[in-house]
């Protein structure tokens, strides 16, 4: 699920729907100054109005671009910290600087709306222009914001919620699509009862089914946001019922995004405004009605669609990663012991020995269980930082600070704290260059904190370092572990590089 939706997939779509729309225009570029004549231009002016008009559409179109990445890192990163409904109200400010500017933009280069290439005349909905140019432009860029949060929560929902659309299987997938289906066909026939087979059936039924993929799409969004590790949950309502209906309705923006943009903007579209609100109503409604048929399939589990499989993939998931981490510690360590052997003949070799069989004693016991004792775990950490202060004892340019809290109650599943301060030894150490390693561990009967803050010495890294792989093996395991019930936060500027982790125990 990591490249589910690459990035050039969706600026070659936008880019192709501009592309359709800049051939329309240009096709009908004589008539448009046609028209304007009919309106008492001078002909030089008419093809001058032309001009300007194709001039603040390609703005229009480049800002909405910048709007929908601009949406799409603020929905990630509001989606990570679980605060996604604050995203509305940001949205809101985002869309009054683009219709401000697009507004302003036709405004000063004196555009005109009166010609459509949908329609041979004027729309009949026109009050002051700068009103309906604003309120359409607004429309549009809270379409293009919806649909880069639902770009967004896709791409990232395995990685932040531990659930993705693709985890609920194609089984699910023809079942909702079927049930949708169905339900519209059996309203279509209830409302038009001398319903007969016919060539126009074929369309009718077309769009049907295109309807059908889009609302069993935007009701399976609906499931993902009440779902974790599988089961359903409802805590937190706001923030899953914010990303239910951003999500949701991102779907059926997108191809109203592409209708317009593959029309250029076109002045049509402003007579749908007045059809704007019983059409969200509309959606609204049949975005329930998809959200509940889904997460009906899925909580009664119908045709099986919901089985023990998730769970043993998500346990084949997590002895996979753990499995990373034992041989990665443990040669760390090796090293470690390594280097002070070849340094110096002493006490401290012996010592360090004894740290490292310690370790591994916990590698061996402890890290095979599925929760330890938080003080073993710290007690692990210990045996760590006094191993790695054993190499640096020598080196002059590190300040090491240990702060940690004693003792702490509760269990914890093993090796979700030591990654942080691993990294900090194994990056945040320089043989010639001052150096620092901040480690502050607290902990009560409620959760368990811990922050590491070392000094950022740019090392030329492998492809396993480049990738992160310890971190971002404990935000993956924190995802399937402790969901909803944990924060994971990395700050890295060009001096210093810090982690902050926190869990809750209970």
């Amino acid at each position: 699920m990591k490249n589910l939706i690459p990035i050039s997939i969706v600026v070659s779509i936008f880019l192709f729907a501009v592309a359709i729309g800049i051939i329309l225009q240009v096709n009908q570029g004589h008539y448009f100054v046609e028209a304007a004549v009919k309106d008492g231009y001078a002909e030089i002016d008419a093809r001058q109005l032309y001009i300007n008009t194709n001039i603040a559409k390609s703005i229009s179109a480049a800002l909405l671009l910048v709007l929908f990445f601009v949406g799409a890192r603020t929905t990630k990163r509001l989606f990570q910290v679980g605060q996604l409904k604050f995203a509305l109200p940001i949205f809101l400010l985002y869309l009054m600087f683009y219709s401000s500017v697009c507004t302003m933009t036709h405004e000063l280069l004196n555009t005109s709306f009166s010609f459509s290439i949908l329609k041979s005349q004027a729309p009949t909905y026109v009050p002051a222009q700068a009103i309906i140019s604003a309120i359409y432009y607004s429309i549009i860029g809270l379409a293009g914001l919806l649909a880069s949060t639902t770009y967004t929560i896709i791409k990232c929902s395995k990685k932040v919620k531990g659930i993705s659309l693709k985890a609920l299987g194609s089984k699910f997938r023809a079942i909702n699509f079927s049930s949708n289906f169905t339900l519209f066909l059996v309203i279509y026939i209830i409302r038009n009862p001398n319903f007969s087979i016919s060539f126009g059936t074929i369309g009718l039924l077309t769009s049907m089914v295109i309807f059908s993929i889009l609302s069993s799409k935007a009701g399976s969004l609906v499931l993902i946001s009440f779902l974790s590790k599988g089961q359903l949950t409802f805590s937190k309502p706001i923030e899953r019922i914010s990303q239910a209906i951003l999500s949701s309705f991102g779907i059926y923006s997108v191809g109203f995004l592409l209708f317009v943009l593959s029309f250029s903007f076109d002045s049509a579209f402003f007579s749908a405004l007045e059809t704007f609100p019983s059409t969200i109503l509309l959606l609204f409604i049949i975005i329930v009605i998809a959200g509940l048929i889904a997460i009906a399939l899925w909580k009664y589990n119908i045709a099986g669609v919901r089985t023990e499989a998730a769970l043993s993939t998500a346990k084949s998931e997590l002895s996979f990663l753990k499995s990373q981490i034992n041989p990665h510690f443990l040669f760390n360590s090796l090293n470690s012991i390594y280097g002070i052997a070849l340094a110096e003949k002493s006490p401290k070799t012996a010592d360090g020995v004894q740290k490292l069989s310690e370790m591994m004693r916990f590698m061996l016991k402890e890290n095979t269980q599925e929760k330890i004792s938080l003080n073993k775990e710290i007690e692990y950490i210990h045996n760590y930082i006094d191993l790695q202060s054993l190499r640096l004892d020598t080196n002059k340019h590190v300040q090491l600070n240990v702060s940690i809290e004693q003792p702490c109650d509760g269990n914890i599943s093993p090796m979700l704290l030591i990654p942080m301060i691993e990294n900090a030894f194994k990056h945040g150490v320089s043989i010639d260059k001052p150096s620092f390693i901040d480690i502050a561990l607290k902990c009560n009967e409620h959760y368990v904190s811990l922050n590491v803050k070392n000094s950022n010495h740019h090392k030329e890294k492998t492809a396993a370092e480049e990738s992160g792989i310890g971190l971002e093996n404990v935000r993956k395991r924190l995802e399937l572990l402790y969901p909803e019930k944990h924060l994971f936060q990395v700050y890295e500027n060009e001096e210093t590089y810090e982690a902050f982790i926190k869990i809750e125990l209970a």
